[in-house]
């Protein structure tokens, strides 16, 4: 087993950790930079950020869990640009 797979699956699991507590407390304060964004709708701001978030979260979870299947290397890019 590869570094680089636990280290996706931490990094991934990190992001959508920060998704789902965005997600959970709609807290826009979470957010860095989010004084300089003009929002109407906090709550839905933040709910919107976290789904964007574990969104692009999924693509190096999914390489990370392909990668204990199978150390073939053309596999793991064709899982990430499928995505």
């Amino acid at each position: 087993m590869d570094n680089a797979i636990i280290f996706m699956l931490i990094f991934s699991g990190a992001i959508l950790f920060y998704a789902l507590l965005l997600a959970w407390t709609k807290n826009v304060g979470l957010i860095r930079r989010s004084y300089a964004a003009k929002i109407n709708d906090r709550k839905k701001y933040a709910v919107q950020f976290a789904k964007v978030l574990a969104m692009s979260a999924v693509a190096p979870a999914l390489t990370g869990l392909a990668g204990f299947v199978t150390e073939n290397v053309l596999f793991l890019y064709c899982v990430v640009v499928i995505y």
